[in-house]
């Protein structure tokens, strides 16, 4: 009769040294064993050391143990693998049994004591984490509640609690509420989060209103008003709603409040909460609570002077883009107003959505003729582009560009359109000897 997996660590304990044994316990927490592979009487696995080396134990009532390192025999190597197989049941061609690892986890943080043997556990608590999001909400949900009031506290309560509180916002309406309810009683904070988050019907919504006074009340938290608005929202309660997203509530309560009340037809309502909003805040509020206004249903010079308040706070790619299709042409002044990386950042998301009169009018606006002639190479050819780089080109003082332009008429050789702008550029610089040499040489060949 073979020996029990359970057991397997203690049988290979008792025939190696105490120096061997640590050194294997070691390599086993830093999650050096690979997969396991048996048929029920031989364990395989590769675990990583200097090379890689492959452990075989045919599990007898005394294991036989090799393994291909140098030192050969019951080594550390084995050592790893008979504490893997042992410690965390389920791995001898059975189902994974979860609990148990979660128990292996607390066990093992309770004897963690240097950097490397937490670094390795918090790998085995993030792999441990992604088998449970594999399972589907309902049972993950189940199997996180049991894991949390196990892992309390130990390193890795924080990062099971998250999860917990994420598969809330995947169940169905039916029974969300309760598990809501259930993380209000162990972590109110948590709980509140998953409120903000979750699907719920009017009853249940209900129920968990009348709760939150009695557990979330003397938590003053922007988390706590996001769950009023939500449940309220739900409930589609709205004086309640307009009454509590003030100028002092949370940016992300406003948030949500604003789309109740646009779902409810009240959206005109938003508009001036949002601005009184605006008053005391963080540059990081203010530029929150603009981006809010902007979506609202406003007039477009309403959305891009929110836009470009956003942008004069500071720039980036979202907010310009969300200019760009409110109105390329505002982007175009915006950025010319801004410094050379808005316009660069703004050439580039022009070129992505073909805005050609838009990058025309960048090149003709800004002051950079690198950036211009970089505008100009990544660009579609086009007369109307070639002709606008050559005029500021040719206005730049002391720049020796006669031979960016060739490039630019020779890549527009074929258009039809490129004699008539060689006479335009002819008469607008009659006294540039340069160009008139270049406009002959293309308009005579």
């Amino acid at each position: 009769m073979g020996v029990d997996p359970k057991d397997l660590s203690d049988a290979v304990r008792r025939r190696v040294s105490a120096t061997i044994y640590n050194r294997g316990r070691m390599y086993y927490i830093e999650g050096r064993v690979g997969p396991i592979s048996t048929d029920g009487k031989v364990v395989e696995a590769v675990v990583e050391g200097t090379s890689d080396y492959r452990v075989r134990i045919i599990t007898e009532d005394e294991p036989v143990i090799t393994c291909n390192c140098p030192f050969g025999g019951i080594c550390k190597h084995a050592v790893a693998v008979a504490l893997k197989v042992s410690e965390v049941p389920g791995r001898m061609g059975e189902d994974r049994d979860l609990d148990a690892e979660v128990d292996d986890l607390v066990s093992l943080s309770a004897r963690m004591r240097t950097k490397a043997e937490k670094r390795a556990l918090e790998r085995r608590a993030d792999t441990l984490l992604t088998e449970i999001s594999e399972l589907g909400p309902e049972e993950s949900e189940a199997f996180l509640r049991r894991a949390v009031s196990y892992l309390e506290g130990t390193p890795f309560v924080e990062p099971f609690t998250e999860e917990w509180t994420r598969t809330i916002a995947e169940l169905e309406a039916d029974g969300a509420a309760v598990l809501a309810g259930d993380i209000l009683e162990v972590d109110p904070e948590r709980g509140l989060e998953a409120i903000a988050r979750g699907r719920f019907s009017p009853g249940d919504a209900e129920a968990l209103l009348a709760r939150l006074p009695t557990i979330a009340g003397p938590i003053e938290s922007d988390m706590a008003s996001r769950a009023r608005v939500h449940l309220l929202g739900v409930l589609g309660r709205t004086d309640e709603l307009l009454a509590i997203i003030g100028s002092d509530a949370p940016v992300e309560a406003i948030e949500e409040g604003c789309q109740h009340l646009e779902g409810a037809g009240m959206g005109e309502e938003c508009l001036p909460i949002v601005i009184e909003a605006m008053g005391d805040r963080t540059p990081r509020e203010r530029r929150a609570l603009h981006l809010i206004a902007a979506g609202l249903d406003i007039s477009e010079d309403d959305r891009i002077d929110h836009l470009r308040e956003c942008l004069g706070l500071w720039v980036d790619r979202e907010v310009m883009g969300r200019l760009v299709e409110v109105s390329p042409d505002a982007a175009v002044t915006t950025a010319l107003e801004m410094d050379p990386e808005a316009r660069v950042l703004l050439a580039e998301l022009l070129l992505e959505v073909g805005e050609v009169s838009a990058l025309t009018d960048l090149a003709l606006g800004s002051d950079d003729v690198d950036m211009v002639e970089w505008i100009a190479e990544e660009s579609e050819p086009s007369i109307e582009l070639a002709e606008h780089l050559t005029d500021l080109l040719l206005t730049s003082k002391g720049r020796d560009v006669l031979w960016r332009i060739r490039r630019r008429f020779e890549d527009l050789k074929d258009n039809s359109g490129l004699p008539a702008m060689l006479v335009r550029l002819r008469e607008r610089y009659p006294r540039r000897p340069g160009l008139r040499g270049l406009l002959d040489d293309f308009e005579n060949g």
